[in-house]
């Protein structure tokens, strides 16, 4: 008994250990995130950063899309396969996870350029430059996920969220300085272009890094007929609860940008950003403990998985509502 407590304390605290440093990433994150749309806004007209939301918004939601699920997929099925010691299995999982990102990538964003075209001609209107840009940034985004989910179910932590949390959140806002420096005013299309070029060089250094640190994200269709017979139908459903999640965080953007001025858009935008801070303390305990909770769930080590579920679910439910705590003390004092 006293071999099972200090195992699951050394687990705990293990677990407690990677939440801080993802808190910390997350921390840094939300802090470069909130000065980028800060800068981007103050070098922008106030309708050219509306477009930028807008897109960045639609972005979001269509690589989700574009992900055909693989995000939450690669964490469930790279560790039920490492718990059979099946390697050869999970390398096919991360290697179809990453070729069906790129696919679903390319064909939405095809897509979504189609219906820029076809809309722009019946209209007889100016071409949509921020749905042509969103549709660049789709690949770079869905690829962006993949790969963090991908390095967070081997294990790592700072090589699966600082390249995109830290330093693609910097580069965009110091790149946006600059310009406006040199007397360029960003339109809201060219800095969606800015995102994604940014964030496709950000991507392609992590994909280094990891194989320098021996991560495997291995590429190629090897196996993808195979993974998609197998693993496909699952993977739709997982789709389809990632879409979701990402329709209710962006759709309201989305729809106010479409049907309203941009203005209206932009303003809206970094509100509900800006709000959206106070989740982000159990945004880190999450993406830390579903990785583990996986590995030992499809080990057979159940009773380590419920210890972890019902400690993550205890701190994440304290860091949700102590940000309210002081908000309802004043309310109920007055």
């Amino acid at each position: 008994m006293l071999r099972q407590r200090g195992a699951l304390g050394s687990l705990l605290r293990t677990g407690l250990t990677r939440s801080l440093s993802s808190l910390a990433i997350k921390l840094a994150s939300a802090g470069l995130t909130y000065i980028g749309f800060v800068v981007l806004a103050r070098s922008m007209s106030v309708t050219e950063y509306g477009y930028f939301a807008f897109g960045l918004a639609l972005a979001t939601v269509l690589a989700i899309g574009a992900g055909m699920g693989q995000q939450t997929a690669v964490m469930r099925f790279h560790a039920e396969d490492m718990a059979h010691k099946d390697t050869a299995a999970a390398q096919t999982t991360l290697r179809a996870g990453s070729m069906l990102t790129i696919l679903g990538s390319v064909l939405v964003a095809a897509a979504l350029c189609l219906y820029a075209g076809i809309t722009d001609a019946l209209r007889g209107s100016a071409p949509s430059w921020a749905l042509y840009a969103a549709a660049l940034l789709i690949l770079p985004m869905a690829l962006g996920e993949f790969t963090s989910a991908a390095l967070r179910t081997q294990g790592s932590i700072w090589t699966a969220l600082a390249p995109r949390d830290v330093l693609w959140r910097s580069a965009l806002p110091l790149a946006a300085l600059a310009l406006a420096a040199a007397g360029i005013m960003l339109t809201g299309w060219g800095a969606l272009l800015l995102a994604a070029g940014l964030l496709l060089v950000v991507v392609a250094a992590q994909y280094g890094l990891a194989r320098t640190e021996r991560y495997q994200l291995p590429l190629g269709f090897a196996g993808l007929a195979g993974f998609w017979r197998t693993r496909g139908k699952i993977s739709l459903w997982l789709l389809l609860g990632g879409f979701i999640n990402a329709a209710a965080l962006n759709a309201d953007t989305i729809v106010i940008g479409a049907l309203l001025a941009p203005e209206q858009a932009g303003a809206y935008f970094n509100a509900f950003r800006t709000g959206g801070l106070m989740t982000l303390f159990a945004f880190a305990i999450s993406l830390v403990i579903a990785p583990p909770i996986a590995r030992h769930f499809y080990a057979g080590e159940r009773h380590k998985a419920q210890v972890l579920l019902a400690a993550g679910t205890g701190a994440a439910s304290y860091f949700r509502c102590w940000p309210a705590s002081p908000s309802c003390f004043l309310a109920i004092r007055s």
